[in-house]
């Protein structure tokens, strides 16, 4: 199972679940006030397949993105440049079936709020 990432002084990024409040850890329920550990279970948004196109083919792909830029990678959110974002978001479409166009991903979230992510 996947485990949260370390941070580059090989420690846990994750110093309080109260600031990821959609990502928590699923092992051990009930055991009271405790730190995740990197043998809990954690439970993210799916970011590929029909998880992912049910979660967000509604939603105009400037919410995907903005929500990328805000609350992602897990270990630095925020710490991607928009480019980064877009290629990401390309990458991130391209796993899930859907064909590249001809020309790439815009990088702000204005130029990407009339796109839409089609249901299958």
């Amino acid at each position: 199972m996947p485990s949260p990432p370390a941070s580059s002084k090989g420690e846990s990024d994750i110093e309080n679940t109260a600031e990821l409040p959609s990502l928590q850890p699923t092992a051990n329920p009930g055991s009271g006030d405790r730190r995740p550990s990197a043998t809990d279970t954690w439970i993210a948004p799916p970011l590929a397949g029909a998880s992912f196109v049910a979660r967000w083919s509604s939603k105009p792909l400037s919410e995907l993105f903005d929500y990328m830029r805000t609350a992602m990678p897990l270990n630095s959110p925020g710490g991607l440049s928009s480019q980064q974002n877009a290629d990401l978001l390309a990458f991130i479409l391209k796993k899930s079936g859907y064909e590249a166009g001809t020309m790439a991903l815009p990088d702000s979230s204005e130029k990407l709020t009339g796109l839409r992510i089609s249901a299958r």
